[in-house]
């Protein structure tokens, strides 16, 4: 038997919310302590945290089960519970990042990468090779290349 929020927990059962919150811990926090992480990046730095993402998730399909078992014992339909508690988890998570971290990641008014790839680019004689430190230079280049070409870019 899986533990979940609503159901009887065993003594076999007893201590997975214990192992998955040590995961999440060790795997999240206790990470950003170790690396000791810079606060702002020129991207986000998601790949050191996946064992984090693995034990969030298992807090998800646990509360997913939790539901279940709270329709069950509520609305007493038992065929409508599974697919009501599919459809509400799938909605909750984009609904509640759309709605509280839209404006967190609206880049439409961040242009440093592409200005300074626009600079690069107008500072090269024709057909020059020029050398990038990494996907940070190479990504805003190309697009920069893409688009002064069409005379797209301006500014």
């Amino acid at each position: 038997m899986v533990w979940s929020a609503s159901s009887t927990i065993t003594p076999a059962t007893a201590g997975i919310p214990l192992v998955v919150s040590l995961l999440f811990f060790f795997t999240g926090l206790a990470i950003v302590v170790y690396l000791n992480q810079a606060g702002n990046q020129p991207r986000e730095r998601d790949y050191a945290f996946v064992g984090s993402f693995y034990a969030f998730a298992i807090w998800i399909g646990l509360g997913v089960m939790g539901l279940y078992d709270w329709l069950i014992r509520k609305a007493k339909a038992a065929k409508l519970a599974a697919p009501v508690a599919i459809i509400v988890s799938l909605l909750a998570a984009p609904v509640l990042m759309g709605a509280q971290g839209w404006d967190d990641h609206d880049r439409s008014q961040k242009l440093l990468a592409r200005d300074v790839a626009k600079d690069y680019l107008e500072s090269c004689d024709k057909n020059a090779i020029l050398f990038t430190v990494g996907d940070n230079d190479t990504y805003p280049l190309w697009y920069a290349r893409k688009w002064k070409a069409s005379g797209r870019i301006s500014a």
